[in-house]
């Protein structure tokens, strides 16, 4: 079962394949801050009936019914999640910076303003 201590270890991303009995494929990572870096192998589970809730902090139960490589599909696609989480993340933190204003808007702007439409903040050809 993976471990994780503050978003640093191992943890199940992913779920593909299902079959009829409940199970499905997921891929064990290796993480850094909850972000998946290296991905370790697949493997079909089935969710033990002891799990009450799910739960993304909690503990999840598993019953593992077969281990395998890395599913190639699955491990790009939670790359391809996780970058457009982490570039979500980082435009957000861009736009809501104090710099922003000064740097793109010249000094007639204090700063970006969520409530400021786009087009008032360009100058127009005059």
């Amino acid at each position: 079962m993976p471990k994780s201590f503050n978003g640093f270890g191992t943890r199940y991303y992913g779920e593909r394949d299902y079959r009829k009995d409940g199970s499905y494929l997921t891929t064990n990572f290796f993480c850094i801050l909850y972000f998946p870096v290296i991905p370790l192998h697949t493997v079909r589970v089935i969710p033990d009936p002891k799990n009450t809730e799910w739960s993304p902090v909690g503990t999840n139960y598993y019953s593992i019914l077969e281990k395998r490589a890395p599913n190639l599909l699955q491990v790009a696609s939670v790359y391809l999640c996780g970058f457009t989480v982490l570039a979500s993340i980082i435009c957000i933190l861009l736009r809501s910076s104090p710099f922003y204003g000064a740097s793109f808007h010249g000094s007639r702007h204090a700063g970006w303003s969520p409530f400021q439409p786009y087009w008032r903040s360009f100058r127009l050809l005059s």
